[in-house]
């Protein structure tokens, strides 16, 4: 079956798409929707399921119009999973609902089924869940490691409404997470215990929850499938609950990730999993504290946890979530009955290219304009306007942006190609005799090594003898003091290029960014910081142009070397 997932969110599309894939299915990821990208997929790929998702990007009004045409006069069975139930039912979900006409509604709220059968839509119940892929244990990251870690975004809007209503507390949105926050969060606070926070707006909240979180507390916007790291790197997780009947999808990603989660002790965790086996339940304030300094002192405790909360989330996959979504389409007509289905070897394809193994990829946040995007990231608004397919300079918060094309040609370097002689890299003889040394740091440091090469050519041309007016050394032009620092002998060209590796790898965990690793590793990081990008000096701006004009050069020698296919 041929699915089209009418969706850009990396929330969504590293979830339920990937376990249709797992199922055998052919899977289209839309990107960003446009009036003409639309008709073009259903014509281009012929799904014959189209599958869109709560309140985001890809279903503003004017998207909804869109999907509601174009599919239905295809032809084509629509699906809407509605994620934002119970609290946006009313001014969210039906109104979308209407305006798209799908054939079938899945809720993840269980109360909101009978709702939507009343109103004469077919619905059934699909919660939240994981997918392997994303949610599986890593290794503990020092970058990440902490004692107390909450990944969440803050809502001070929302949170602030509800102090100001107290009178509806209990019908307004999201009025159980507040419960959460003094339950979980505020009392730590209050005896300043430290708990490292990713997410937005947690700056915000001190005004809310009466208690301060310092400033280096606060490590902001993380990526979606970078939020595993945390989960496996902290000892311990809080996971806030927005409904006492009903659970987050956090809550199944901390467990998978084989994180040990404390969160509330409600009736929809009780009824999943059980408190104080698979993960930690507590129910009042006063409990938090106690709780949080008896876990963090037993270890052994805190391992025994992980590895029963991981079990017991199994079942609560995205796989095991398909199998149930198929079954129920089959019964309700949507689709033919499961035998009938053609399940071979499934795949994904990304039509809009919106992946992170591709592109360097921004999440707008609020504020953000594409001039200031622009800017940071040293590109033209034109540029960002023709990459994203942007007809217009108008861009909205947790869109997903292409900045530029990931330069890494190293996955296309075989082990053949490592013991080939390398006739025609670019390079002079006496750069090409450093390639096994260059190989061998890029992956202890984990590099690419074609950038490591490119910096190599561009500071002394492979010769380890070369010595600078302005005080570099040899191979890598390293400074002495930069040398000390990394306990290296500048003057040895195998410590050269060591070093200047690890130099390489610890300035792009600096700036996520390679173009700007390359300009820091010229000028110096505090200038890069200084400038919020490549510093305007002329000899910087050269120096990066011709580190990534070798880059590509090697990129074009290895994708038409005949030994990459030997």
């Amino acid at each position: 079956m041929r699915i089209l997932f009418l969706e850009s969110s990396q929330i969504w599309i590293y979830g339920l798409p990937q376990a249709f894939k797992d199922a055998g299915h052919h899977v289209i990821i839309s990107g960003p929707l446009t009036s003409n990208n639309i008709p073009r997929m259903i014509t281009e790929l012929k799904p014959d399921l189209a599958i869109t998702i709560g309140w985001g990007l890809e279903n503003t009004r004017q998207k909804q119009k869109w999907i509601g045409t174009y599919v239905h006069e295809a032809g084509i069975p629509l699906v809407y999973w509605a994620v934002e139930d119970p609290a946006f039912t009313e001014t969210w979900s039906l109104p979308l609902i209407r305006e798209i006409r799908p054939d079938f509604v899945f809720t993840i709220s269980t109360a909101t089924v009978d709702f939507y059968r009343q109103q004469g839509i077919k619905a059934a119940h699909l919660p939240f869940g994981y997918h392997p892929s994303v949610h599986s244990p890593g290794e503990v990251l020092s970058k990440y490691q902490c004692s107390i870690a909450v990944v969440a975004n803050a809502y001070p809007d929302i949170l602030t409404r509800l102090l100001a209503n107290p009178v509806d507390f209990n019908k307004l949105p999201n009025y159980y997470r507040l419960t959460s926050l003094y339950t979980l969060v505020r009392p730590l606070l209050a005896e300043k215990i430290r708990i490292d926070f990713w997410g937005r707006d947690w700056d915000q909240i001190p005004q809310i929850l009466g208690v301060d979180i310092p400033p280096e507390w606060q490590h902001g916007f993380l990526p979606y499938k970078e939020a595993r790291n945390v989960y496996s790197s902290a000892d311990l997780v809080l996971g806030l609950q927005n409904y006492p009947f009903q659970v987050t999808q956090r809550t199944f990603e901390i467990l998978a990730s084989g994180g040990v989660l404390l969160t509330d002790d409600t009736p929809a965790v009780r009824t999943l999993f059980k408190p104080g086996k698979e993960l930690i339940g507590i129910s009042s304030p006063e409990e938090t504290v106690k709780t949080v300094q008896y876990y963090l002192n037993s270890p052994e405790k805190r391992r025994h946890i992980s590895a029963q909360g991981q079990l017991a989330v199994k079942q609560h996959s995205y796989r095991e979530r398909v199998k149930y979504c198929l079954e129920i389409l089959c019964e309700n007509g949507i689709i033919p009955s499961t035998s009938q289905l053609q399940q071979q070897g499934g795949e994904i394809v990304y039509y809009g290219n919106y992946t992170d193994e591709k592109y360097h990829l921004y999440v707008v946040n609020p504020n953000d304009t594409l001039w200031s995007i622009a800017k940071k990231h040293q590109v033209t608004i034109q540029e960002l306007m023709t990459l994203n397919d942007l007809t217009s300079d108008v861009i909205y918060v947790n869109q997903v942006l292409k900045i530029s094309e990931i330069i890494d040609p190293s996955p296309y370097v075989g082990q053949n190609f490592l013991t080939t002689k390398p006739m025609g890299l670019p390079g002079e003889p006496q750069v090409t005799r450093w390639l096994r040394p260059v190989f061998q740091a890029a992956a202890d440091h984990d590099i690419p090594w074609v950038i490591l090469y490119s910096i190599m050519i561009a500071e002394s041309s492979g010769n380890p003898n070369v010595v600078s007016s302005t005080g570099g050394i040899g191979l890598m032009q390293l400074q002495l003091e930069t040398a000390s620092w990394l306990g290296v002998n500048p003057c040895n060209p195998y410590e050269s290029i060591d070093g200047a590796a690890h130099y390489l790898n610890e300035l792009y965990h600096q700036f996520k960014d390679w173009k700007l690793t390359i300009a820091a590793y010229n000028a110096g990081p505090v200038k890069v910081k200084e400038s919020g990008g490549v510093p305007a000096i002329d000899i910087t701006q050269n120096y990066v142009k011709t580190v990534l004009s070798y880059c590509e050069a090697i990129s074009q020698f290895i994708d038409t070397n005949p030994a990459k296919n030997n």
